[in-house]
């Protein structure tokens, strides 16, 4: 795990550079999202078990993060560590598990910022 700034992108982009270009620009692009709303966080960068993921904390505890962002073969996964806490008037987080929620990213343009961003004033 490494912990990041905003500005510090180096260790990240290496671990992203296997993923599609198109991946690679919704996850730096998602990533550029929540910065804006939330600088004051720390950055968590991690390895998972089936895919790279990157995640805000208020804290430099991953059991900490709030929400996260994971890169897929052909997509890119927003979500939120304890989603089935938040409030989802619309119904679009997807997820099974006993926490985790997320929305699938395959474009800029398939994210509604404005409801992610009260999605993550609820996570946070």
């Amino acid at each position: 795990m490494f912990k990041m700034s905003k500005e510090t992108i180096n260790d990240l982009v290496k671990f992203i550079l296997p993923y599609p270009d198109n991946v690679k620009a919704s996850a730096l692009w998602l990533r550029e999202f929540v910065w804006d709303i939330y600088p004051e966080t720390n950055e968590l960068i991690y390895d998972n078990y089936n895919a790279v993921a990157f995640g805000w904390s208020l804290s430099d505890k991953l059991g900490d993060v709030f929400c996260s962002i994971a890169l897929a073969r052909d997509h890119v996964n927003f979500g939120f560590n304890r989603g089935v806490d938040i409030p989802d008037p619309a119904k679009i987080l997807l997820g099974n598990g006993n926490q985790y929620r997320y929305i699938r990213v395959r474009e800029k343009d398939d994210f509604p910022e404005e409801y992610m961003k009260e999605l993550l004033a609820s996570a946070i």
